[in-house]
């Protein structure tokens, strides 16, 4: 007699979210079989007898609030011979994040350890204030920005539409607070999505880190990073007189090789030798940046 269980959709084993998920198991056999046990934190396993012949079970767990865990769902067959589903369910973590003091770059990178959990930003906010950025907390499952976003200014909301980027006045909704309170620390729930200000119920807390999210050009300049809507620009003009590689950029044509030269060149604003410019520290360098031709 042959008995041949084969999970669908993961490895050797079953890994579920903490926000508890159904995955389905496809047992094949030649004898007749039970579901004898299940973990306490899964519904029971359905269906949960067959006979010969392939079939689909479906096994749900539920929502996990506390720590990772681990069981198996036992399969039986008359022969009093025994075979198991693994199953691994994440725990519910919970984040503590501390507000950044953004005295440079204005968007931050969360970390657990070497994965990143969340984003920080400073940012305008339609609605919000017409002068003023708000501080955003934004979660970041699987590592990607999520467009939904908690001021902690105000414990206000902001919900970013990407299908609504060309339309300024829809791009975004910004829901005003009852409290106008601000924090320098909030907690945010990766199974569930939930920020608070306050330490929310069923997660295993954890510290984080943040990181300035800065762009290094080649010549080694770092640049702050401002976030502009669902984009990312440098908070200061490009000052790099070398391409992605290293090959210097021409500079200081003549006027005449500038209006026919059909590759890429660069200069300062009133000075044509962008080089001299950065070694003179010429202020139109410092302050504008670098020109380059289209």
């Amino acid at each position: 007699m042959y008995t041949h269980i084969l999970p669908e959709h993961c490895a050797s084993l079953a890994v579920y979210a903490a926000q508890g998920e159904t995955k389905e198991f496809t047992v094949t056999a030649n004898t007749a079989w039970e579901v004898v046990s299940w973990p306490s934190w899964c519904q029971q396993p359905s269906p949960a007898q067959g006979t010969t012949g392939s079939a689909v079970i479906a096994v749900t767990a539920l929502e996990n609030y506390m720590e990772q865990r681990d069981s198996v769902v036992t399969l039986r067959i008359p022969s009093g011979e025994k075979y198991y589903i693994s199953l691994t369910q994440y725990g519910a973590v919970l984040y503590r994040v501390e507000i950044p003091a953004f005295s440079s770059t204005r968007a931050f990178n969360v970390y657990d350890g070497e994965q990143k959990v969340a984003e920080v930003c400073k940012e305008y906010i339609k609605g919000y204030s017409e002068t003023q950025p708000a501080v955003v907390l934004y979660g970041a499952p699987a590592g990607v920005r999520a467009n939904t976003g908690f001021l902690a200014d105000n414990c206000g909301q902001v919900v970013w539409d990407p299908a609504q980027a060309a339309n300024a006045a829809g791009f975004c909704t910004y829901t005003a607070p009852v409290s106008s309170q601000s924090y320098t620390v909030l907690y945010y729930k990766p199974s569930t999505g939930e920020i608070s200000p306050v330490e929310l119920p069923n997660g295993t807390l954890k510290n984080t880190t943040n990181a300035a999210v800065t762009f290094t050009d080649w010549e080694g300049t770092v640049y702050n990073i401002v976030k502009v809507g669902l984009t990312y620009w440098t908070g200061s003009n490009l000052r790099a007189l070398t391409y992605a590689g290293g090959t210097t950029i021409p500079t200081n044509l003549a006027t005449t090789a500038w209006t026919s030269t059909t590759s890429g060149a660069c200069c300062v604003y009133g000075n044509p030798d962008a080089g001299a410019a950065k070694t003179g520290s010429d202020i139109n360098f410092t302050t504008y940046g670098v020109l380059y031709n289209g």
